[in-house]
């Protein structure tokens, strides 16, 4: 039977357990929570430590704006609202008790909601992750779901972390709706599961749900600020007199130290990545087509400087380099060595060359192929991706094998946009990996572009795993884990690119059998589209089509305040283009200081191709449509010089200038 294609994401064995998470919009105005600052530590511990692939179950608006900054870092944002809301409503004890069920309820929609994978993890919003608990709980197979217990080691069923048996708990769903649906006298979901599945559940070891008040424990994999939140401890240690809830003071007061240390690592999530310089290194020959993209999309991921090599090419791509290169740090160069050498030869020669020479100015090098774009999955620069290996010298980044998407001709749009289906992790092509090193770790002996001499110990893959080889270097063990970072590698590109490339390298002829193992179909990866807006802007400014960028602008196009702080708090300036008259006004309240200092400046207008038109906004929040004028991408640069990052919130069709 043939193989079916099947979406990125579904091939669970590749991937880091799914773990969900939920809320509601209405929660988010309790100030003792802080929801927003608990949501970003448990992300970027979970990026940090973890394979995890999160999804948040929102009840509130889609286009909310924690929505939307989420699905920025990746989240899976599903919004959806329990079926049994009514009942909530007309129940409601106390005025905030209906923002708190409606999102404490949304962990029991799970096994509904989520039908590809057995296993997923559920946590509160209000954890940390201290270890990847992924490969522990892969070897838990629960009956109906796994849980931890509560103030104690023994008191019972703390809901707030649980491994939910999905199959099982799709079975109970209508059972269990219609019992909470009778016994909302009980509480909240936390009594409802205990109750129902009384003697059913299975314990998993407290490091999965560790609490503060318990103290210290370097074995904890999950922290769960449970009760009272980093906020309030906050508060308390810099106030002994501060006013809280008696039960949540005695909280703290079991231990103050285990309070004091796991608050510590709670403010690291926020501390700025280390910027360690990270260059990409390139051998290359006769890409014109496609090396404006190549350069545009690592200058998009935040490396420093491109390395490029260029092999006596003869299409044009020597002079779109060079035109490049005033627009980017491109340190540009002919490949060293014997023209009656092979091709590979005088590449090796070039990758020996990047290491001695700019050993004292990169931390990172990475050598990859112009049909090589590095995909990165949970973090937005390639520094934060970096920033996960602080112990290893060598990073392995695993291919994903593109075909041709059905492209006869060269496609005028880049490689990343225009071919979407790949091979399946279970090919074994996939498993060849190319490297990120730390240059200065590098010792004498060359191993090859696949492969650099460090040591052993020092060396991981993408996932965070220790790098172990096949039968080759350079080849791993294993299918790969894409979940975290990814080699898209486009060698089979449109049948034009492939006709080229057999007549450049006669020792590749192999017929129409050759074609058919390149042209791989097996599932689709629509990720890179998230870019594409910004992507053809970089083309735009490396091509010569555009002027330089002022140093530190940045438009955030229908933004929100946090992108704001990020720019404001690396120096930046911004200018921030705001249709909503309510946003707009609450912008310049909050960010007076700064728009008074000419840091900040907000244009009230709706970004459209066409200068001065009128266009019917819509509010965020489902207000009343109203006509608002429209500011074209020309007319912002005009006022403000050319920024060196765009960032929309949203795509708007014919804003952005078309690269040339």
């Amino acid at each position: 039977m043939a193989r079916q294609p099947v979406k990125t994401g579904d091939m669970t064995d590749q991937y880091g357990l799914k773990w969900y998470f939920a809320l509601s919009a209405a929660s988010l105005k309790s100030r003792d929570h802080d929801w927003r600052s608990l949501i970003r530590a448990a992300l970027s511990s979970a990026r940090r430590h973890t394979t995890l692939r999160p999804h948040l179950l929102w009840d509130g608006p889609p286009a909310h704006e924690l929505a939307q900054e989420l699905r920025r870092q990746g989240v899976t944002v599903i919004p959806h609202r329990v079926p049994f809301y009514a009942e909530l409503e007309r129940h409601k004890p106390e005025p905030h008790w209906l923002g708190i069920a409606s999102g404490a309820f949304l962990r029991v929609e799970i096994p509904v909601l989520e039908q590809e994978d057995e296993f997923v993890l559920y946590t509160d919003a209000d954890v940390m992750f201290l270890a990847d608990p992924s490969p522990a709980l892969r070897q838990a197979r629960p009956r109906y779901f796994a849980g931890c217990s509560e103030f104690t080691f023994q008191d019972g069923l703390n809901s707030g972390v649980l491994l939910l048996n999905l199959p099982q708990m799709r079975a109970d769903y209508p059972a269990f709706i219609s019992f909470i649906r009778q016994n909302l006298h009980l509480g909240l979901d936390q009594e409802m599961y205990r109750r129902f599945y009384d003697g059913k559940w299975e314990p998993m070891p407290p490091e999965f749900n560790w609490k503060p008040y318990w103290g210290e424990n370097p074995r904890a994999q999950i922290l769960h600020w449970h009760g009272i939140k980093p906020v309030v401890v906050r508060r308390l240690f810099s106030d002994v007199h501060a006013s809280t809830h008696p039960e949540l003071q005695a909280l703290v007061a079991r231990n103050p130290a285990g309070y004091r240390h796991y608050l510590s690592i709670h403010e690291a999530q926020f501390a700025p990545v280390a910027q360690e310089p990270c260059a990409v290194v390139l051998v290359v020959r006769d890409e014109a087509s496609d090396i404006l993209a190549w350069l545009a999309w690592y200058k998009l991921l935040g490396f420093s400087a491109a390395i490029v090599y260029d092999d006596d090419s003869t299409d044009g791509t020597w002079e779109l380099l060079q035109q490049a290169a005033s627009h980017w740090d491109i340190r540009l160069s002919r490949t060293p060595g014997q023209r009656e050498k092979p091709h590979t030869w005088r590449q090796d020669e070039a990758y020996r060359h990047a290491i001695a020479t700019y050993k004292g100015e990169f931390a990172w090098l990475a050598f990859f192929d112009a049909d090589e774009f590095l995909s990165l999955r949970q973090d937005e620069t390639v520094t934060a991706f970096l920033a996960r290996f602080p112990g290893a010298d060598e990073v392995a980044v695993n291919w994903c094998n593109y075909g041709s998407s059905g492209h006869a001709l060269k496609p005028a749009a880049p490689p990343p946009l225009a071919y979407t289906w790949h091979g399946d992790a279970h090919r074994a092509i996939n498993r060849h990996v190319k490297c990120f090193v730390r240059p200065r770790a590098v010792g004498a002996a060359w191993r090859g572009v696949h492969c650099f001499d460090v040591a052993p110990d020092r060396a991981v893959l993408a996932s965070g795993a220790p790098l172990r080889w096949g039968g080759t270097e350079g080849i791993i063990d294993a299918a790969p884990d894409w979940s975290v970072a990814k080699l898209m590698h486009f060698q089979c590109r449109s049948m034009e690119h492939f006709i080229e490339r057999l007549k450049k390298y006669p020792q590749l002829q192999g017929g129409t059998h050759l074609w058919a193992s390149y042209d791989m179909r097996d599932a689709e990866d629509v990720w890179p589209q998230r870019l594409a807006p910004r992507l053809e802007a970089e083309m735009a400014l490396l091509s010569g089509a555009l002027p330089p960028a002022v140093p530190g602008l940045v438009f955030l196009v229908l933004g929100t305040a946090a992108e704001m702080e990020t720019v404001l708090a690396a120096g930046g300036r911004v200018v921030a283009v705001e249709p909503d008259v309510r946003r707009y006004y609450a912008l310049a309240e909050r960010f007076a200081a700064e728009i008074a200092a000419g840091r900040v400046v907000l244009e009230n207008y709706a970004p459209g191709p066409v200068p001065g038109g009128i266009i019917l906004f819509t509010p965020e929040d489902g207000g009343r449509p109203y006509h608002v004028a429209s500011i074209s991408w020309a007319q912002l640069v005009e006022a403000h010089g050319m920024p060196e990052r765009v960032q929309l919130g949203r795509p708007v069709p014919g804003f952005l200038p078309a690269a040339a």
